[in-house]
């Protein structure tokens, strides 16, 4: 009887460990992928090497440049 519960347990957990590791993964997807839309967007290049990039942190001018286009569309 023991045992039975222990085991459980352990699948429950590997269970729940599986989907937190699948949504973490799938969070990763996304962000690289809007990154290498928002590049993409904001050099107006169409080159093939920012999907094979890693994603990039935006400096202080480029959060600049967002912020301004946001007021001018506002």
């Amino acid at each position: 009887m023991e045992e039975t519960s222990t085991s459980t347990w352990i699948a429950d957990c590997l269970v729940l460990l599986s989907i937190l590791f699948y949504y973490y993964l799938t969070l990763m997807v996304l962000a690289s992928y809007s990154n290498v839309l928002l590049v993409s967007a904001g050099h107006h290049s169409s080159s093939t090497l920012n999907c094979f990039s890693p994603p990039r942190i935006a400096d202080s001018q480029t959060v600049k440049r967002i912020k301004r286009k946001g007021e001018k569309s506002a």
